[in-house]
């Protein structure tokens, strides 16, 4: 996903190795070491598979574009108001659990999804149209991102941006930006059902391997554990046996 071309055909060769080698050996609880406290309101199996039956009923009667538009509209005011609170003012509520729920389906359903908001943590985004000063994407970007991730356009600003952060440093924002998004998505694994929490998972293992940070490994393989198709899991776990981590760091 962040790797130059040499880096990226060891994940191609060592991606399905991995995956079945994972899908054996993980025996973990039911969320890794370092899970916080869920959200204020809990999401039962019935409620989420209302929304996604929504979301797939939209996708069928208005396409796949407009659809994916209208249901990341609704998930990106939520998710970058929490990633962008000030630190030490108060916290978005979470009490509203229909944004989460609209994230969580958003991020299984179309993995183009998941990838914006990975873009977000990672390079930043503003809370309106416009982009603030040091923030690469906007949201528009991100919707058309995740509407139509196979755009030549879109696909190459995904790619372009995603190899700049790769070799250059992290800057406290961006790491700050990165653990908010950590709080969040942890207390979204504890807040759903085991089956809902696939991508959250590997959003959490990736990020978590952006940092540096111990959990990569324990989250990647829980992802592994419930879908073992999980293909940004499986990467996260090829990067660290072939010790590639960001800015050309090896450990």
């Amino acid at each position: 996903m962040t790797m130059k071309r040499d880096e990226q055909r060891v994940h191609r060769t060592h991606t399905a190795p991995c995956q079945e080698r994972c899908a054996r050996s993980c025996t973990g609880p039911s969320l890794p070491e370092g899970a916080v406290d869920p959200l204020p309101v809990a999401l039962g199996l019935d409620q989420m598979d209302d929304y996604r039956q929504q979301f797939r009923d939209m996708r069928r009667q208005c396409g796949g574009r407009e659809a994916v538009e209208h249901w990341s509209g609704t998930l990106l005011d939520g998710w970058l108001s929490w990633i962008a609170y000030e630190e030490g003012r108060e916290r978005p509520s979470l009490d509203d659990a229909s944004w989460v729920a609209h994230l969580v389906v958003g991020i299984n359903e179309v993995l183009s999804i998941r990838d914006a908001l990975i873009l977000t943590l990672l390079t930043g985004c503003g809370t309106g149209e416009g982009r603030a000063e040091g923030q690469v994407m906007t949201r528009r970007m991100l919707v058309d991102i995740a509407a139509q991730p196979h755009s030549s356009e879109h696909a190459r600003v995904m790619s372009d941006t995603l190899n700049r952060v790769f070799h250059t440093p992290q800057s406290p924002q961006a790491q700050s930006r990165c653990r908010r998004g950590l709080v969040l998505l942890k207390a979204i694994c504890a807040s759903v059902p085991e089956e809902c929490r696939v991508q959250a998972l590997a959003m959490i293992a990736y990020i978590s391997w952006w940092l540096g940070e111990a959990g990569a490994r324990a989250h990647a393989l829980k992802a592994l554990e419930l879908d073992e198709r999980c293909t940004l899991a499986a990467i996260v776990i090829c990067a660290l046996e072939q010790n590639i981590h960001p800015n050309g760091f090896r450990s």
